[in-house]
């Protein structure tokens, strides 16, 4: 066997070792410096504690375990219920506005002509406040039962559809024309054949920051929708603990615990992304 074999065989072993490392390493432990951040963070809201300006994050954490495990007196529902019913929300809208935002993203980001006829649509409903459109989902279905849910769904499909829409529709423009000359290159004659083959195995990690972001705004309309009408959700319960007399620790915590969701969705979907796209760096 040459010299020239065994080189090209130890890279190969190598290359080899090298993607199956990165496929178990997957999960990666957060840095110092997020270690740090949190450190800080809770050397600051110490020296407010003891200045009298906010409670003790022993004492927030006791109130944090007891509405967690025990429930909250006034809702008789644990913190993880009332969060369940926001959640299901938002995955129920965002689910139908990613679906209609990707397909419809490659469709308008491939076909240049079919993005100039509707963009003055999209240009015009985009700067639309999700929110704004509560009075008329209300209007809307007024006849349905339930028509508060259907109005929440409404707002978060709303809110959750441009960010991925945007975003698919630039990854795929922008895919390299190198790699499109290659694979015509090496065969691929057919429209159908680069845009399966090439166009959307490279726009992959732009569609999942697009739902990233998309999931993110969804999350923040669901809450803000839940103040207007809802009776279930952690929006409604940060509404109503104001109502009641502004319980602040409860209030703190909730909105509080509005921030790690929406922090545990953003790392899983990258953890998604990380096996989805596992050449792209994370």
């Amino acid at each position: 066997m040459s010299q020239f074999n065994i080189d090209k065989g130890i890279k190969s072993s190598e290359n080899v070792k090298g993607q199956s490392w990165r496929s178990i390493n997957i999960l990666k432990w957060p840095s110092w410096e997020r270690w740090a951040a949190v450190l800080a963070g809770l050397l600051v809201w110490t020296a407010c504690a003891r200045l009298g300006l906010v409670a003790s994050p022993y004492i927030f954490g006791l109130k944090f375990m007891n509405l967690l495990i025990i429930g909250d007196p006034v809702y008789n529902l644990t913190l993880l219920q009332i969060m369940g019913t926001s959640l299901e929300t938002l995955l129920i809208g965002a689910g139908l506005a990613f679906a209609l935002a990707v397909s419809s993203g490659i469709l308008l980001g491939y076909f240049r002509s079919l993005n100039r006829f509707a963009d003055v649509f999209i240009s015009i409903c985009r700067p639309i406040p999700p929110l704004a459109w509560i009075p008329v989902g209300y209007v809307l279905f007024a006849q349905l039962p339930q028509p508060t849910f259907w109005v929440q769904i409404m707002v978060v499909f709303m809110g959750a559809f441009f960010p991925c829409f945007n975003a698919t529709v630039h990854t795929v423009q922008s895919t390299d024309p190198i790699i499109i000359e290659a694979a015509q290159t090496l065969g691929a004659r057919r429209q159908r054949q680069i845009l399966a083959q090439v166009i959307l195995p490279s726009a992959v990690p732009g569609i999942i920051s697009g739902v990233r972001s998309g999931l993110g705004v969804g999350w923040m309309c669901i809450i803000g929708a839940e103040f207007v009408g809802a009776r279930m959700g952690i929006g409604a319960y940060i509404w109503s603990l104001y109502q009641l007399g502004g319980r602040m620790s409860e209030i703190m915590i909730a909105i509080l615990s509005v921030g790690l969701i929406g922090y545990l969705m953003n790392e899983i979907v990258i953890l998604l992304g990380r096996r989805i796209a596992r050449w792209y760096s994370w």
